[in-house]
């Protein structure tokens, strides 16, 4: 009995003392069994105690301990314990198959099923962080597409805690996207009005995008440089001051423009030479303009140029002819003042009557 008794005390405790192996008889011997049941089925108990701890410790949640090993309410405590790693396993399985879709940027899948307490909160949570990242994609979609219009909801927010990061970073970099557009439309709209000499202030941006906008200045660098100096050029044609040519170097269309600029500029030229040939009574660039006869379909300076110097050069031989022959005597000679026209008709016209009264 007092064996008995010590040994009961002892598992009360928790203390679980070895079998007891003395040999007694009767209810002593039934007593000495039954104790040492006691003991195996607590030992036992402790034994798969520790295996499901170890599992969990390990992460192997499917363990289960084996509750048909013992008897009466020893097997409903190990029961009890399946039941515990069933609720832990539950709610941790669906958090892995969510967590793992999110790894691979799948969001489709959230936790549904129902729990209690803290595996509540955990749903929510796991759930909440799904709709974060759901958000942040439709924010990015929307940036990608040119839509910034997230960007006032987010200052509203702020920060969702000291550390959030993600959300500042968001409005820094939907900010530097609207002032680049901001400078790009302004840019833009400058060159669509013909201000050549606007420029963004590049400092106000950082990495690319200050490259990106010290680029579009030198776009318009680029624009106006040739701009200003074939508007130079023909503010001086159109005064007929011919004595500045674009002679800056350029490239591809810029070059094209400098190319069709100063060919116009020595059209020009040769205009202004001819004309003061002619006004020196030089035709000798007739048979040039009659070789040249058209420079395109709507040309109509070089016939005009070729009429002219006919005209003059008929003017010229029938007032030579006339002079000739009163120089000869022959006062009866005339010239067809038919074949001509204007004031050049009206000179024969009046030699002609010179001849006629002389």
């Amino acid at each position: 009995l007092n064996v008995a008794a010590e040994y009961v005390d002892r598992i009360s405790k928790g203390d679980i003392p070895p079998k007891i192996t003395d040999t007694y008889h009767g209810d002593f011997n039934e007593i000495k069994n039954n104790l040492n049941g006691c003991i195996d089925a607590v030992n036992g108990l402790l034994k798969e105690t520790d295996n499901l701890i170890a599992a969990v410790r390990e992460g192997r949640l499917d363990e289960r301990g084996d509750a048909g090993a013992f008897t009466g309410d020893w097997g409903k405590l190990v029961d009890g314990m399946n039941d515990l790693m069933e609720a832990v396993g539950e709610p941790v399985d669906e958090l892995m198959t969510v967590l793992r879709r999110m790894a691979v940027n799948d969001y489709t899948t959230k936790m549904v099923k129902k729990y209690d307490g803290i595996w509540n909160d955990l749903e929510t949570a796991t759930n909440e962080v799904e709709e974060r990242i759901v958000n942040t994609i439709r924010i990015t979609n929307n940036i990608s597409n040119g839509d910034l219009t997230d960007l006032e909801g987010l200052k509203k927010i702020g920060k969702r805690s000291e550390q959030d990061e993600l959300i500042p970073a968001f409005i820094r970099m939907m900010g530097a996207v609207q002032n680049l557009v901001g400078d790009a439309e302004m840019l833009a709209a400058a060159a669509v009005e013909g201000k050549l000499d606007t420029r963004a202030d590049a400092s106000r941006h950082n990495g690319e995008f200050r490259e990106l906008v010290g680029g579009m200045n030198g776009l318009m660098v680029g624009v106006a440089e040739p701009v200003n100096e074939i508007m130079a050029t023909l503010r001086k044609m159109a005064v007929n001051d011919l004595s500045q040519k674009m002679d800056k170097e350029y490239s591809g269309i810029w070059n094209d423009l400098k190319q069709d600029a100063n060919e116009v500029h020595q059209r020009l030229t040769n205009i202004h030479r001819t004309v003061y040939k002619v006004s020196n009574g030089d035709l000798s660039d007739l048979e040039f303009y009659k070789k040249v006869g058209r420079r395109c379909e709507s040309d109509e300076l070089v016939p005009g140029f070729i009429r002219m110097h006919e005209a003059i050069k008929n003017l010229v031989d029938d007032a030579n002819m006339l002079a000739g022959a009163t120089v000869e005597g022959k006062l009866d000679a005339r010239a067809d003042a038919a074949r001509h026209e204007g004031e050049y008709r009206n000179v024969i016209d009046g030699i002609n009557k010179t001849l006629d009264a002389v």
